[in-house]
């Protein structure tokens, strides 16, 4: 229905936002009368006046706090328009949560405590409601019935608002008391100087936005199906329409294409279908379509950039850095993404740029962001719902925004480097440059080493590792001993000369994943120094050395394939740290005492030691000093 209007309340944690709604419904006829025999008698349990807060706070938890915690959503209807009225969370802790709720609304009541006046959570609402978008505020002056002089106050509470919501000029101030029903559906005869509009006329009088409908075809891909052969892209559309047989985009490969046929579950083929629906869709041709794809109107395309500029809301305790992987999500799409230089960070309370070294929580962030493969989307001024999007840390959202831009590569950045600017690769023929791999992924190509006695923890450290990197959009990889021993090393055994060619082996299966920009996570005995010090010697990449250090009888207690046991029975021979020798690393880039500290422990070193000696830096060459260690590094 195109005439659903969606409105946020928001504002202060004790200024009354859900009481305002509460009794909104009550004048408007809305409740039922067994729902306000309960709010009353809710309301004599604890010994308070009538609370009609309690119509929407729902939690245990939120009405003995007297506080909204999680956003809540009520429908009605009144004079034949539909309204979504949604209470979104005051408190500071609860910002995400409003910024949800707040982000799917066409209008806003901004809630203003008449008495305590602006404080520092309405200033900061008020930024919010412009930097989301909404263009239609109404501001509620609550709790008028506590003060004297109410002209006077509501005078200069007026020119603060107007002020303060410069950027969204308030639609209409009204000064109310929730909880006594004053100018909130009925006009009060206690505010004869008021002319203006109740809070009912108010929501009555807001502009009506585009539906989703009427703005361009977007459809992000979900999922594909195989059905009776054919391959069905499914999901939801966004926003606009599509009919079959119409012609679309599909990005990020940008190839034209027609949709044979739209499909809806239980019903069958349909001819067309709109905004907010789930469907299939299956294109001509032979199509390589997948989860993250984004289908699109053909006249009206969103961008596709790899470079992006970003405006949000960062909600976590600690601020983006230059060079720091995060993951951004939009729509379907999951990136991982590199922060491009230095981010901007403006301070909403003071209302001036911030130190960018702190102050990002709960402040506005702008930031450009390097992405590992191109990133759909519409720029804000477009499309504001189109430009929707997400910041993680692995699986924590740290910031909720917008896309603004697309970037072109800095051209001095990508001269110091050696890189290539995307629109240029595009065009250039001949292999790809591992300098190139190494800008897109966003960390330099490496091969870390993991030695050690049996049992000591490599390939538990390596393949945890390798999850936490992946999780974070690293090019990662894990070459493992096991893993080799029963494919490219079957045919050795356990000579000096079969142990060397094993090693030799590894090292090149290593530097060919470096070679296509990849973290090399080796988890291999590589018993002889000689060995592990010609592997090193020949790496064209940067290579360190990692001493998963536990001592024999430690290794032998864990045996957890049995090998100890079976070497000491005469089943094995030949077996490191038995019957033949271990020579230690007399100066590891990093050891890992692992008899002495935890698993997570040993991981959050290793990653952090990796992290730190892969960071792409601006300007610099990737491959400078590839075959020099840092000093040596301890962590025991």
């Amino acid at each position: 229905m195109n005439d659903v209007s969606r409105i946020v309340v928001a504002g202060h944690v004790d200024h009354g936002k859900s009481t305002l709604i509460g009794r909104l419904m009550l004048d408007l006829g809305l409740l039922h009368q067994s729902k306000i025999d309960e709010v009353i008698a809710s309301s004599a349990r604890r010994g308070t006046a009538t609370e009609w807060s309690y119509v929407l706070d729902s939690l245990q938890e939120e009405r003995d706090q007297a506080i909204t915690i999680d956003t809540t959503r009520l429908w009605f209807t009144h004079r034949e328009r539909r309204y979504n009225i949604i209470d979104a969370p005051g408190h500071r802790q609860f910002l995400a949560n409003m910024l949800s709720g707040a982000s799917e609304a066409d209008a806003a009541i901004l809630v203003v405590d008449a008495a305590a006046g602006i404080g520092e959570q309405t200033l900061r609402h008020a930024y919010l409601l412009a930097f989301l978008g909404i263009k239609h505020v109404i501001v509620a002056l609550n709790k008028i019935d506590l003060l004297d002089a109410v002209q006077v106050r509501y005078a200069e509470l007026a020119r603060e608002l107007r002020a303060a919501l410069h950027r969204t000029p308030p639609a209409a101030i009204v000064p109310v008391s929730a909880s006594l029903g004053t100018n909130v559906v009925a006009r009060a005869d206690s505010t004869p100087w008021y002319a203006g509009p109740t809070i009912a006329d108010a929501i009555e009088a807001i502009r009506r936005v585009p539906a989703p409908v009427e703005r361009a075809f977007r459809f992000d891909v979900q999922d594909v199906y195989r059905r009776d052969g054919e391959r069905v892209l499914v999901g939801t559309i966004a926003s606009g329409a599509i009919e079959a047989g119409a012609e679309a985009v599909l990005l990020p490969a940008g190839v034209r294409v027609r949709a044979e046929k739209l499909v809806r579950w239980p019903d069958g083929d349909t001819s067309a279908a709109w905004a907010g629906e789930s469907v299939g869709i299956v294109l001509d041709g032979d199509r390589f379509a997948g989860r993250g794809d984004t289908l699109a109107a053909w006249t009206v395309p969103p961008c596709t950039a790899e470079r992006v500029a970003l405006e949000t809301f960062w909600l976590d305790a600690t601020p983006p850095a230059a060079g720091e992987r995060l993951r951004l999500k939009r729509g379907t799409q999951a990136v991982p993404v590199v922060v491009d230089g230095a981010p901007a960070i403006y301070d909403i309370e003071s209302a001036r740029d911030a130190d960018n070294d702190g102050g990002a929580q709960h402040n506005i962030v702008r930031l450009a962001v390097r992405a590992a493969t191109p990133v759909v989307f519409d720029r804000r001024a477009d499309d504001a719902h189109g430009s929707r999007m997400v910041l993680l840390r692995g699986d924590r959202v740290v910031a909720i925004g917008f896309t603004t831009d697309a970037l072109a590569a800095p051209a001095s950045a990508a001269a110091q480097a050696g890189v290539v600017p995307v629109a240029e690769r595009k065009q250039r023929a001949g292999p790809v440059a591992l300098s190139e791999r190494e800008e897109r992924a966003g960390h330099r190509a490496a091969i870390v080493w993991l030695t050690g006695l049996s049992g000591a923890g490599k390939s538990t450290i390596a393949r945890a590792v390798e999850r936490r990197f992946f999780e974070r959009g690293v090019s990662v990889a894990v070459v493992d001993g096991d893993g080799l021993r029963g494919t490219l090393n079957a045919d050795l055994g356990f000579s000096e000369a079969d142990r060397r060619e094993s090693v030799r082996r590894a090292a090149a299966v290593a530097g060919a994943l470096a070679d296509t920009g990849h973290v090399v996570l080796v988890a291999l005995i590589a018993p002889f120094a000689a060995d592990r010090a010609a592997a090193r010697a020949n790496a064209r990449h940067p290579f360190f050395e990692v001493h998963v250090d536990a001592p024999l009888d430690t290794c032998e207690q864990r045996d957890p394939k049995g090998l100890y046991r079976r070497a000491r029975s005469g089943e094995l021979p030949a077996f490191t740290g038995i019957d033949s020798p271990y020579e230690p690393p007399a100066a590891p880039d990093l050891v890992l005492d692992t008899a002495n500290i935890t698993l997570d422990h040993a991981v959050d070193a290793l990653a952090e030691f990796v992290e730190e000696r892969t960071r792409l830096q601006p300007g610099a060459d990737a491959n400078e000093g590839a075959r020099v260690a840092p000093a040596p590094e301890r962590h025991r």
